[in-house]
């Protein structure tokens, strides 16, 4: 059998599965369950009795600097064992051995963790006990005396941290047009330095209800959540399980269905776009079927090992530096732009610098939620698929007002418009950005983000003078 026909029969299969998968009634049922309280952390609880009791204080936290993790950080790199490249490799086999060789360096010689630590340390940062778990958050309040203060709670997806919202925090804090907001970027377990679950089984609707009752116990029973990413499904998961404490919900990326209907309106409109799409910009933005297969037969295969056996990986990603930033730095170049990895150096600093990226994987590293953090996957396979609780397949309330910004440069099935599940005020891209649209264009996702806000208050004070 030719490749061609090897890679085509492939993405056939994966596509097949992933329309199966997902043939399902908008709007499903939940496990009862979905609102109850949980415990996710290290103590066993026998069944029927009662749950332990968080500690509901307020803790600050700082980053600290440690120089004995830094020596033996310095020991590991020292060590690296390099994968050396096939002449023109690039970045088409993955992270080029040449390239991380460049990384090591910077990261062992030139790289200042306290400089980072400082920054890090530069906004307000709490730890509080939810649902057994330690949560991680960062708090910027607004800048100055602003005439209207909005709350708004970002976060991010994988393989990123609460880091990557700091430009992006700033900008908003500041007042514009006597508007300002009071920002909280919560770590979800596993990720930043929030404590991994202890426990199996911990998805979205886990991460929803914990960002709801973090929000409580900073006061406000009703906010804005923007997300990327695992952020995105998050964003849906508040809005759908609880519209009563939501003000709007913004995502970077379109979580359309990928169901029968929708796989036949991409066939079609990506040779007769002017009979599917009323967007000329969505039209230009989607590719044939052959592309889409391709992408899923070349990029894929992280998802299909971190929703299976991640922490077959996570052996590696929590013991090896170098390893780690080969792993989640390909992330970062293929999806900015996929066109990088044809590239010596993954255009990796075209967007980014290499401080920025090392903080992130500093954060992953110094807490050993590299591994840990790909156990949501897993996790949400597990539960949207094998026990057809997907909670993207839950209609978003109406009354909750739902925004789009897409990067020109996300995977297509990302950039569809979403039908039939939100009520959407706005949707549009951000043009020449990827998949970390906050990190990449902090300042064009801060527009955005204003944009949305200024159409929801508007709509709401429409509905006020109505009544």
């Amino acid at each position: 059998m030719g490749l061609f026909r090897i890679i085509l029969l492939s993405s056939l299969i994966v596509l097949v599965s992933i329309i199966y998968m997902n043939f399902v009634v908008t709007d499903i049922e939940l496990a009862n369950d979905v609102y109850d309280d949980h415990y996710w952390g290290a103590k066993v609880i026998k069944e029927g009795a009662p749950l332990p009791k968080d500690n509901p204080a307020i803790r600050p936290f700082k980053v600290v600097y440690d120089e004995a993790f830094v020596k033996d950080l310095h020991e590991r790199l020292d060590k690296t064992r390099f994968v050396e490249p096939v002449e023109e490799a690039k970045f088409k086999f993955g992270f080029n051995g040449d390239y991380l060789k460049k990384v090591v360096q910077h990261w062992r010689h030139n790289y200042d963790w306290k400089k980072q630590i400082d920054y890090l340390n530069s906004f307000p940062q709490f730890k509080t006990q939810i649902e057994g778990l330690d949560i991680h958050f960062a708090h910027i309040k607004p800048e100055g005396s602003p005439k209207v203060v909005k709350q708004i709670v970002l976060v991010n997806g994988w393989p990123s941290n609460y880091y990557q919202y700091y430009k992006l925090a700033d900008m908003l804090r500041k007042p514009v047009n006597g508007v300002a907001f009071e920002v909280i970027l919560p770590s979800r377990p596993g990720y930043g330095y929030s404590e991994q679950s202890k426990k199996s089984g911990f998805g979205p609707a886990d991460s929803a209800r914990i960002y709801v009752k973090l929000m409580k116990r900073l006061g406000h029973n009703k906010f804005y959540f923007a997300g990327e990413d695992w952020g995105s499904l998050e964003a849906h998961a508040i809005g759908a399980l609880y519209p009563n404490n939501i003000e709007g919900i913004h995502s970077a990326m379109g979580l359309a269905d990928l169901n029968l209907k929708t796989t036949l309106r991409m066939m079609v409109g990506a040779y007769l776009p002017s009979l599917i799409y009323s967007d000329p910009f969505e039209a230009k933005q989607l590719e044939s079927p052959k592309e889409v297969f391709s992408w899923m037969f070349t990029e894929m295969g992280y998802f299909f090992i971190q929703s299976t056996k991640p922490d077959t990986v996570g052996a590696s990603l929590i013991d090896s530096p170098a390893g780690l930033a080969a792993y989640v730095l390909e992330k970062y170049s293929t999806w900015i732009n996929k066109a990088y990895k044809h590239l010596p150096d993954g255009g990796l600093t075209k967007k980014l610098s290499l401080d920025d990226l090392l903080t992130n994987i500093m954060i992953f590293w110094q807490t050993g939620n590299g591994a840990y953090s790909t156990r949501y996957y897993k996790e949400f396979c597990e539960v949207a698929i094998g026990l057809g609780q997907d909670i993207t397949k839950k209609r978003v309330s109406n009354k909750v007002p739902a925004g789009f910004s897409v990067g020109e440069h996300e995977i297509d099935i990302a950039k569809i418009r979403p039908r039939g599940k939100y009520n959407i005020v706005k949707f549009d891209y951000i043009k020449e950005t990827g998949h970390f649209s906050s990190f990449e264009n902090p300042t064009e996702v801060n527009e955005h983000l204003r944009k949305f806000v200024q159409i929801v208050t508007e709509l709401q004070q429409n509905n006020q003078k109505s009544k």
